[in-house]
């Protein structure tokens, strides 16, 4: 039974000693890191925009490339000398080849319009190539406000008859 014990502890020792020494692995030898080479993309895109109401609606249909793992995203750019902010969406792979998507954003900040040229684009934010751009001229009137009614004069209880 000892015997027995000693030489399973024995070829335990000598697997993983084994093990160890197939690697091909020296630790005096840097890992070398995988082809960085950079591969073109070839996906495509397009946008067009709209309004509805107070919002400004993107719509956007991609031919993705299969070899490449493309991060897309919506970049808006708000009027020129206007109190609105630019922001980003990101587009979120669906179907390789049409796919589509959209966003919308408000055109209202503050209780105050966003008139003027907005700018959608599609753009690669992995190599800041853009892919699609398209601009709207944005005139939404504010929706009127509805007056707040004042409140009813106070009345004294009526009496009840005894």
């Amino acid at each position: 039974m000892k015997n027995t014990i000693k030489l399973a502890l024995v070829a335990v020792a000598v697997l993983g000693l084994a093990g160890c020494a197939s690697n091909g692995y020296k630790s005096n030898q840097a890992m070398k890191p995988s082809s960085s080479k950079m591969t073109s993309s070839k996906t495509t895109s397009t946008i067009s925009l709209k309004t509805q109401g107070s919002l400004l609606v993107a719509n956007v249909t991609t031919n993705w490339d299969p070899k490449t793992n493309d991060s897309l995203a919506i970049v808006w750019t708000a009027p020129a000398n206007n109190y609105c902010d630019n922001s980003q969406f990101p587009i979120t792979k669906g179907h390789q080849s049409n796919d589509l998507s959209w966003a919308y954003r408000t055109v209202v900040r503050n209780n105050q319009t966003c008139n003027g040229t907005w700018t959608a684009k599609v753009v690669n934010t992995n190599t800041g190539k853009v892919l699609a751009s398209a601009q709207l001229n944005v005139a939404v009137q504010p929706a009127p406000v509805a007056p707040v009614a004042a409140p009813a004069a106070a009345t004294a209880p009526a009496k009840v008859a005894s």
